[in-house]
Formats: structure tokens, sequence, C-alpha cells
């Protein structure tokens, strides 16, 4: 590498946290998830390489075991048809966190667009092998799985990390007394439960939307995997649904599909969008719900991860509305929209 293609190198590495003998650590200029650094090597060749990777799984370790992150991917790239801008030779670590992107499953098979969940039928073999049977089944058992993990901390099932549950319990202190909120994508009722716990003393409604028609048979197994009694002699998703609600008057379920002809006739406080985060819906169903919220609501919802469809949207939204969206710093990837 020419001195000065060196000296492009370190114009773009510029906020250094360690210097060692044989590579820096730097914070990447442009992350993709808060705390990703890079181990740069010193000198320009691949010799100390394995010591950024090294060093790379011992930060990522730590950073898991202090709770700083669910997990985490280290990487390279070699040559420009693997995405590397420069030559000099550096190491990636990408700390991970639940509910970062819509689907995490596939790790750094995401280098390739659409080839990183191989439990999807979408998948294709890049030989042209036919592997239709092997996929089939895997869609099925590593789908079923992988939704365990995502169970979050409580007694109802359903994926709301720690930090998501205290953004709801600081959103409902801007709710007023006898306000309503609608949940949009209740699944089991996890977050409608958090949101009525947090709204007892004020004699509050939270209606929630959702198809309610996920088989029981593959409900039963997702609870047994996750460690949840199944609840004997149900038959639909609404049924279990009204189990885990049971304790909470204030919920009521509207089973329905969101679309283009949904109609909803009331005026609320408070929507909470956590439907099935794809761009098709959002683009609707973001302004459809602003136009139900009430002067100094809330439009909020969840998954607003780095590079996902909800932040997208989301972001789109706010912009072409003149509105501003707040987040929150303590991981939670819940986002709001105050309406003045």
């Amino acid at each position: 590498m020419s001195k000065n293609s060196q000296e492009k190198v370190f114009e773009y590495f510029t906020d250094c946290v360690r210097q060692f003998e044989k590579y820096s650590i730097y914070r990447d200029p442009f992350p993709v998830s808060s705390g990703h650094v890079v181990f740069v090597c010193n000198e320009n060749n691949n010799a100390n390489l394995s010591l950024c990777f090294e060093h790379a799984i011992r930060m990522g370790t730590m950073l898991v075991e202090n709770g700083q992150a669910d997990g985490f991917n280290i990487g390279t790239n070699i040559g420009k048809s693997a995405g590397n801008d420069f030559t000099w030779p550096h190491v990636h670590l990408i700390p991970r966190r639940y509910g970062d992107c819509n689907n995490f499953f596939g790790g750094v098979r995401k280098v390739i667009d659409g080839q990183s969940d191989y439990t999807s039928t979408q998948y294709r073999h890049p030989d042209g092998i036919d592997i239709t049977e092997k996929l089939s089944k895997y869609e099925y058992e590593y789908n079923i799985s992988q939704f365990p993990p995502l169970f979050g901390p409580g007694d109802v099932p359903g994926y709301l990390s720690e930090y998501d549950i205290e953004s709801i319990k600081f959103l409902s202190n801007k709710i007023p007394a006898n306000g309503k909120i609608v949940e949009v994508g209740t699944f089991l009722g996890k977050s409608a439960v958090e949101w009525a716990r947090n709204l007892t003393d004020k004699n509050c409604e939270i209606i929630c939307v959702d198809s309610f028609n996920s088989p029981m048979s593959v409900l039963s197994e997702l609870l047994e995997l996750g460690d949840f009694v199944v609840p004997q002699g149900l038959t639909n998703q609404l049924d279990l649904f009204r189990v885990y609600t049971k304790e909470y008057i204030s919920i009521r379920p509207l089973q329905a599909f969101f679309n283009d002809k949904f109609e909803f006739p009331i005026n609320v406080n408070c929507v909470f969008e956590d439907s099935d985060h794809t761009q098709k819906t959002l683009t609707y169903a973001l302004p459809f719900w602003w136009n139900k919220i009430v002067n100094g609501g809330i439009l909020c919802g969840h998954d607003y991860g780095e590079y996902s469809d909800v932040k997208k949207c989301v972001d789109l939204f706010a912009l072409t509305n003149n509105l501003e969206v707040k987040t929150f710093s303590n991981g939670s990837s819940i986002w709001y929209i105050e309406k003045k």
C-alpha cells in the first residue's frame, strides 16, 4: 500500500480507544451498533490478524458477561468483492442486542442479500443443489427452536426485554386517567400486561388488535420450549391470550386483520405498533394510527433496530410530518412520537 493509501486508512480510523505494539483499537466512524470497534494492524500484513481476532473475542465476551450486549459478531473483509474499501488488515467487533434487527437468524451470512436465513424456503443454494426437502425440515424446526430466546422476563410469553419494560413504564406515566391505548400485534399479551400493570390506578382501557390466528399446535410447542406451562383444553390463540391477561379487566382483545380495509371508529391516547414490522404494513399503519391519536397522545412501537424496516418507516414518517422520534438510552428498542 502506498504512503498516501496508508495515510488514508488512518484518516478514516481516528478515534483510538487503545494502542498496542502490533495493533490498535478504534471506534468505527460509521458504527453498525453501539460499541462497534475495529482492531487495526499497525503494519500492512496479515501476520497479526490472529491477535486482533483473539482480543476481539475476549472483548465481546466481556461485554456479554457485563450485560452490555447479548452477543457479538466478529469479522474481516478481504477483497473488494467482500466489501473491503481498503486492503489494510483490520477486524470488526460488532456488539449485538435482541431487537437490533428484524431477524437475527443467520448472523454473518447477511453479507449476501437473501442468503442469511437458511431456515426459510426463500434460501437458494449457490451451487444450484436442490435442497427443498432439507429446507422444509429446517424451516419448521429452526424457526421453532429460535423462539424461546426471545421470551423476556416475566410470566407472560413474548419478547420484551427488561429495558423495554422500563420504557413502557415511562410512557405509561404520560397517559391520562381514563385513557385508551391500542396495541397492534399483541401475540399473547405480554406488552398489554405491562401497560395494564402500570395503568392500574388510572382506569385506562387497552384494546389489543390481532388476528389471533396462530395454530395452537405451534403455540403449544413454543411454550414448552420456552419453559412455560401449556394450559390444557385450549383450542386457539385468542383463548390463550385470555388466560395470560385474565387478571386485567382493562385489557380487551379485538380480533381483526390490520390492512387497508381496517376501520377503527374512536380516538385514543396511545397506540403501540408491534405488528408484522414490514414496510408495506407500516407505510399504511403509521399515518392511520396517527390520525386516531388525540393531541397530547403518543404513537409508539417496538423493534426500532438499526437498519430495520421499523426504523426506516418511522424515521421517514417523522421527517415527512416534521415530527421528532424519541428513543431510550437504556438499550430498549421502543420508539415514540408525542402529538402536540
